[in-house]
């Protein structure tokens, strides 16, 4: 049986290697994998070898993660494999697809994604042995079903152990601290508005837009400061990665990590002033909860990482590594404040004069604020 692993950017690359490893290992010469960084020999042409590769390979695993799984070398890859000619035929098994994923990804992206047609699986023992077992069936190198789990269970260790270092080196490591030139890099690469350039930085749009969040939490390695409301879209379930990490994160590398809640036992009059919806406060206490729960489920205390302030703010803010992120909060003629959600917002370094009064801005806030104790939403 042949094999291509595909694979875009660093990341994902080395993951390629550890299932090109796994698949060998459990299954010696019966399989022959092709992987593109290692199987293109020196002076030979990258996109002609692999154009070569892919004309004599009918199956195909696709390393998918969130920096890749829009990679139009992925797609070029998999269409290659699925349009063989022996494969137009629906009953035909002979040509398969297998994206695995090894980050969560939120599913209506996936669901545009072309791959999504082949089924995405998500990367665990169970699947990866189902896997195995689709390959033996084919390949026919362990006729005891047994000594496949057997075999499977060794060498689905080491990928395991492998796989979990990669994500790990890429969601902890120190050495890459964001900058304002990084941001805009990030934010152009998934699809922002252009910038109108300046001193400060300024987008028409895509503030609170789950993409954001999505950069500043997988490429965050100083501090990710929040003041903002609600904070919902930061505790969501796709971000739990995120805080399963967090431990790590805090004490092998200093990290910083503090978010900001409005209190809801603040003065009427301060609440009222920060969403017009009936449903506000009961909302507020069920953010207040899940990140609560979220925290201490990862082992870490909520009381230090997590505070309620009692002011009205004017702007929300977002500090992410030697970055600050601001967007000024507009209000209707009832003093109420119009959804920030895709609204626009300003990109500044800490180093600026902006910047600096930003930072002192939230530690101002942060010193003042209440940890949160979970007597805030006892009542629910």
């Amino acid at each position: 049986m042949k094999i291509f692993i595909s694979w875009s950017k660093t990341k994902s690359k080395r993951i390629a290697y550890a299932i090109k490893d796994f698949l060998e290992g459990l299954f010696h010469d019966k399989i022959e994998t092709w992987l593109s960084d290692e199987n293109i020999q020196t002076g030979a042409r990258p996109t002609a070898a692999i154009r070569d590769a892919l004309k004599n390979y009918d199956k195909g695993i696709f390393c998918v993660l969130r920096e890749n799984y829009e990679s139009p070398w992925i797609m070029y890859e998999a269409g290659a494999i699925s349009t063989h000619e022996h494969c137009d035929n629906e009953n035909s098994d002979d040509c398969v697809i297998w994206p695995i994923l090894f980050e969560p990804i939120q599913t209506e992206r996936l669901f545009a994604n072309p791959l999504y047609q082949f089924q995405f699986v998500n990367f665990d023992k169970e699947k990866m042995y189902k896997l195995a077992k689709e390959i033996n069936n084919n390949v026919k190198a362990f006729k005891d079903i047994a000594t496949l789990e057997k075999q499977f269970g060794f060498y689905w260790n080491e990928l395991n152990s492998r796989v979990d270092q990669v994500l790990r080196e890429y969601v902890i490591g120190s050495d890459n601290i964001l900058d304002k030139k990084t941001v805009l890099r990030e934010l152009a690469a998934n699809a922002f508005p252009e910038p109108i350039m300046g001193d400060i930085i300024k987008f028409t749009s895509g503030f609170e837009r789950q993409e954001l969040y999505n950069i500043l939490l997988r490429k965050s390695n100083k501090r990710l400061w929040l003041f903002g409301r609600k904070n919902k879209k930061i505790f969501a379930n796709d971000n739990r990665w995120f805080f399963e990490q967090l431990k790590n994160k805090i004490s092998g590398n200093e990290f910083d990590f503090r978010s900001l809640f409005l209190n809801p036992s603040a003065p009427p009059e301060i609440v009222s002033k920060a969403q017009k919806n009936d449903d506000f406060l009961q909302e507020l206490k069920l953010c207040i909860k899940k990140a609560y729960r979220t925290i201490q489920e990862n082992n870490l205390s909520p009381d230090k990482l997590c505070r309620l302030y009692d002011v009205v703010r004017v702007d929300e803010i977002i500090i992410v590594d030697d970055v600050v992120l601001f967007s000024h909060i507009c209000f209707d003629e009832n003093g109420v404040p119009f959804p920030l959600t895709d609204a626009s917002f300003n990109v500044v370094e800490i180093g600026d004069q902006l910047g600096a009064h930003y930072v002192t801005e939230f530690h101002s806030a942060w010193n003042k604020a209440t940890p949160v104790d979970s007597c805030v939403f006892e009542d629910l």
